[in-house]
């Protein structure tokens, strides 16, 4: 069903290469910053063809497969993204990815990897190989195929319902908070320091020394922190004495901040609403706290950090070191912040509350058709249900 094929080019100095990378959760392919044969030290990379099964060796546990699609034909990946040339006799495209996008699939080979701790597992092609699907006829992968991509037209339609919602949302925020590329001046605005509004610290750091009784608590770290939400599926814990309880505990109302990252994420933010409690937070992101809710609405600050001033100020005031940048918590805490008098602050984050409500109603249409998508591949791949056409 699957042939390796690997077409190793020789790294030229002189020339730049197409890169690609893999989504986890079997979300296809993406691409990645050209390698530069000047600054890489590889000696070679491995040019891919449209159409051929690729994986990455250290993320295959977590779904890391795709198909190359047509308009990333002779990119270049690294050694750790082995290639296959696919039967088509044996196999349809469509019904190779559906199945190797299950989450089942991905569970199977992970008790397949090699490698000391979970993020160093590596799936080597040999053992890919050697795993076994159940293969119906041609005609029935096709009967699958097809109703697969029924379900699929509806989840692109969701996210474009979805997309258009979050562009609606960032238009209506800047509108409302911008004019000429800044804050908006009136005579009944003002522009402050965030510090002057909230009392802005860091969270903690690991392998502090811990004195008294230990308790295992949640803590949020950067990747809990989005644009507008929580990511609360994968949420850590970590051991906690009283004083890092009374120093980092959060509170309904507290506004978190990225203080390191990619650097394009750096100071997004978003307000906690006490979803987990108690609950902690790492120095990865940083606490914003309000002084005086009589004067400053949380949530009108919460939406201001995520408009353009605020990012642009974010963008120029980090600091970069290798791949990982870092906001700090001096630029934190001087992140210009618009205040209009109170009572526009709640009718400007009231309106964009209404705004996220469509938001989040369009994302969890798309997040019901993927589960009943994924439903669907497991009942027809398995044999559970069949398809007539």
């Amino acid at each position: 069903m699957l042939t390796p094929s690997a077409r190793r080019v020789k790294v030229s100095e002189s020339r730049e290469y197409p890169n690609l990378g893999l989504y986890s959760y079997g979300r296809g392919a993406f691409s990645k910053p050209p390698i530069s044969g000047a600054a890489t030290s590889a000696p070679a990379l491995f040019q891919v063809q449209a159409g051929q099964f690729i994986y990455s060796r250290l993320f295959a546990f977590e779904g890391a497969f795709a198909v190359v699609p047509d308009h990333m034909h002779g990119w270049f990946v690294s050694n750790e993204y082995p290639t296959f040339d696919i039967n088509q006799d044996l196999v349809l495209t469509d019904y190779l990815r559906a199945i190797m996008c299950r989450p089942g699939t991905w569970s199977a080979l992970a008790d397949m990897t090699v490698g000391m701790g979970h993020r160093r597992q590596r799936l080597h092609p040999d053992e890919l190989l050697a795993f076994e699907i159940t293969l119906p006829p041609i005609d029935e992968q096709y009967d699958i195929v097809t109703a697969i991509r029924t379900l699929e037209s509806g989840i692109a339609a969701a996210q474009s319902l979805q997309v258009e919602s979050q562009s609606f949302l960032e238009s209506l925020r800047e509108s409302l908070l911008v004019e000429n590329g800044d804050w908006i001046c009136r005579d009944d605005w003002r522009v402050v320091p965030l510090e002057d509004v909230c009392r802005v610290t860091l969270g903690f750091t690991k392998g502090r020394k811990l004195v008294g009784p230990i308790q295992e608590v949640p803590y949020l770290r950067a990747a809990n922190v989005q644009d507008g939400f929580f990511n609360l599926n994968d949420v850590a814990k970590i051991e906690a004495c009283q004083a890092d309880h009374d120093k980092y505990l959060l509170a309904p109302n507290d506004i978190l901040l990225l203080e390191g990252g990619n650097l394009e994420h750096v100071g997004r933010a978003w307000i906690w609403a006490g979803e987990v409690s108690p609950c902690l937070h790492q120095n990865s992101t940083i606490r914003a706290r309000i002084l005086n809710e009589q004067e400053c609405s949380p949530r009108f600050i919460a939406w201001a950090l995520g408009a353009s001033p605020a990012r642009e100020f974010c963008l120029d005031e980090a600091t970069q070191t290798s791949n990982v940048a870092h906001l700090g918590l001096a630029g934190a805490r001087q992140i210009p912040i618009p205040l209009p008098p109170l009572a526009r602050q709640l009718e400007i984050a009231d309106e964009l509350d209404v705004a996220r409500c469509h938001l989040v109603s369009a994302i969890r249409k798309v997040q019901r058709y993927e589960a009943l998508r994924a439903d669907a591949i497991d009942a027809l791949t398995s044999g559970q249900a069949s398809v007539h056409v």
